[in-house]
């Protein structure tokens, strides 16, 4: 990889097998950003991005590179110049961190699900060209990830009965199928029944079948060799052959009667492809059920206020607003990644403004695709308004002077642009629609140096 010449912000990232709701949460801040980001999900395809694309930055789950890759990726660190790399590592991973600890040129984020802290790494990164180890307590910890009203505020019928079987599942170790589509919080659920704040830090692993290094040993193999721990989490029980599901379903049953010998087991299940018949009959399997966001439109509201308030905290700019035209356009958008999607879009508006208004436009394509007029639908006033507000931010650093004429002449030349081509470049009829003399409209196209030829074809 050829070494990077100091100069201007990272512009390009690579995240590299993290779980989807972090991945997601990773993606929206640095596109909002005007970062591109690359995606892998394997070894080999992450070796050959690193030598092409030649990244600023590389997001790396803990999990799969500490046991059999931690060297390759220190030697990438030590023969290139520039290139950051953040371990990403959940409350459960942070007694395999330790090696990382130990490099100085890895930086670690614990808990990856708190915006603050990833918003704050890439501050830092734009600053320094490097990230800082996020230093945070036990408590801090706990109380973060052990919540589970952060991600399940509402007050539908569903997000009510989500909370009270979460309470209830910390009662006991049985194990626990959690049913929903992508985003809607399994992997939040998990880990809010993984950690009992009178515990203290207690050992969990995520098993997914699609994209498990360890897959080819099989599933009951690979948590023989895991030794001693706490909660299992087997994401994707959907992809399970036959094999694999009669192993699990035994395993279940051997965890009931040697409960200390064996983990807890919280399984992930996507609806659209029916429930396993092994689970049937199973007394002890408790049932999570998640329903999508577009069955329950009116936690919506709630959930983009908690957001934007817990958002606005981290953002260093005018108070975040979002505005009713762009509330109502999060309300009727179909959400297929559920929550954690709106999250992102949530926070993409945000980082992508600097606070303060945020209107419609300022969220991704594909959510203002789903309202073609969200743009007719702004007062002339809110649209300057929001174009001006990122302008006057960098100009007010700088001490520039003599921003009125400015602002003025570069609005007055699409306007008098768009009259002309209106009018067909005529003059006497484009000063009268404007409201001024045609010698002073004469003045103002040689000053700008608008060529009517161009506008008239």
């Amino acid at each position: 990889m050829a070494p990077r010449k100091s100069g201007p912000p990272f512009k390009r990232a690579v995240i590299f097998h993290l779980d989807e709701d972090v991945s997601s949460t990773f993606r929206n801040i640095l596109e909002g950003r005007k970062i591109d980001v690359w995606e892998e999900k394997n070894l080999r395809d992450l070796r050959f991005t690193l030598k092409t694309y030649n990244p600023d930055f590389l997001f790396i789950g803990s999990g799969y590179v500490i046991k059999r890759e931690i060297g390759f990726i220190s030697s990438l660190k030590k023969g290139t110049d520039g290139l950051s790399i953040v371990v990403v590592s959940t409350l459960g991973d942070r007694e395999g961190i330790h090696p990382f600890l130990d490099e100085s040129i890895f930086s670690v984020i614990l808990d990856p699900y708190h915006p603050k802290e990833i918003a704050h790494l890439i501050k830092s990164a734009e600053g320094t060209r490097r990230a800082e180890i996020q230093d945070k307590t036990l408590k801090g910890i706990l109380d973060q990830i052990a919540n589970p009203n952060k991600f399940f505020i509402g007050k539908s019928p569903n997000a009510i009965q989500v909370r009270k079987s979460i309470q209830n599942a910390k009662k006991d170790n049985a194990p626990i199928l959690i049913t929903g589509e992508g985003g809607t919080g399994k992997t939040h659920i998990s880990y809010s029944i993984h950690v009992r704040p009178q515990s203290g830090l207690t050992s969990i692993r995520i098993y997914d079948p699609i994209s498990e290094p360890e897959r080819g040993r099989g599933l009951v193999k690979y948590v023989e060799s895991l030794g001693h721990l706490d909660t299992l989490v087997i994401k994707n029980t959907q992809h399970l052959d036959s094999v694999e599901l009669n192993g699990l379903v035994s395993m279940m049953k051997e965890s009931e009667r040697w409960g200390e010998n064996l983990p807890r087991f919280i399984l992930h299940h996507n609806p659209s492809h029916g429930i396993p018949h092994r689970f049937d009959g199973f007394s002890s399997l408790k049932k999570i059920t998640i329903d999508p966001l577009r069955e329950r439109r009116n936690d919506i509201r709630l959930l983009v206020d908690y957001f934007q308030n817990i958002f606005t905290k981290h953002v260093d700019g005018p108070k975040v607003e979002i505005t009713p035209p762009a509330r109502k356009l999060l309300k009727n958008y179909r959400w297929p990644y559920n929550v954690t999607e709106l999250m992102g879009v949530i926070l993409y508006g945000i980082v992508s403004t600097g606070g303060g208004a945020i209107y419609p436009f300022n969220f991704p394509d594909f959510i203002t695709i789903s309202d073609p007029f969200a743009m007719e639908k702004m007062s002339l006033e809110n649209f300057f308004l929001s174009k001006l507000t990122p302008v006057i931010k960098k100009m007010s650093r700088h001490n520039v002077e003599g921003l009125y004429p400015i602002v003025l002449s570069r609005m007055e030349i699409p306007l008098i642009k768009l009259v002309l081509q209106e009018t067909g470049g005529n003059q006497l009829k484009t000063a009268k629609i404007l409201g001024i003399n045609r010698n002073t409209l004469m003045k103002k196209i040689k000053k700008h140096k608008i060529v009517i030829n161009e506008i008239d074809s």
